[in-house]
């Protein structure tokens, strides 16, 4: 065999291996709630990918998604299972396709409480309707925090809001959501969504 040059250029594919983070993100139901008084774990907390994109050279973490505040209790309640996002960008090489996050509650408890129609109360509601809740309570709204303020917590220490700038305001019965919450606690939480039948009337 003769060759017409004794010069080749070889391609040789380069992979990069990088670890990478996991992460989430906690949404409580409402602002004043203080996320550092509550933590979790991730397990694994990251995983190691192979890759010939230097694009992620500047990636540090995997987002796995959302967490909402009001689905987290004690027991089971407390673990949350994610699937690791697949990427056309990389190649998860560490084994694991899934990943837990697991709050830590020790030392929290829980009680049932319900709360009365007077305990509901409507905000921006227009002008010329008036709102009532048909419905005389919202029967065992789990409420979820350290056990010593559990303990002194009743039913005057909760508060049930519905917004009605979320809804088209129209005269009749409609089926609304309650933002339930605790004004003077900042690391207590209400577990569930919880639904009421309320009447609008035009006046």
């Amino acid at each position: 065999v003769t060759l017409d040059t004794d010069t080749f250029n070889v391609l040789v594919p380069v992979y990069m291996k990088k670890a990478l983070a996991l992460d989430v993100e906690v949404q409580p139901s409402f602002d004043s709630f203080d996320m550092s008084s509550l933590s979790y774990t991730i397990n694994p907390p990251g995983i190691t990918v192979r890759t010939q994109d230097d694009s992620i050279e500047n990636l540090s973490e995997i987002f796995l998604g959302y967490i909402d505040l009001r689905q987290v209790g004690l027991g089971v309640n407390s673990i949350f299972e994610f699937a690791i996002p697949e990427s056309d960008r990389y190649t998860n090489i560490s084994g694991n396709d899934t990943a837990q996050v697991i709050f830590n509650l020790d030392g929290y408890s829980s009680k049932d409480i319900s709360i009365p129609n007077s305990r509901i109360y409507f905000i921006n509601v227009p002008e010329n309707y008036r709102c009532t809740v048909e419905q005389e309570k919202i029967r065992n709204v789990t409420v979820v925090g350290p056990a010593d303020i559990i303990n002194q917590i009743d039913v005057s220490d909760v508060v049930a809001q519905i917004d009605l700038s979320d809804y088209n305001v129209v005269e009749g019965d409609q089926i609304m959501t309650v933002s339930v919450f605790l004004p003077n606690y900042n690391n207590v939480w209400c577990m569930g969504i919880h639904k009421v039948y309320c009447s609008i009337n035009e006046v």
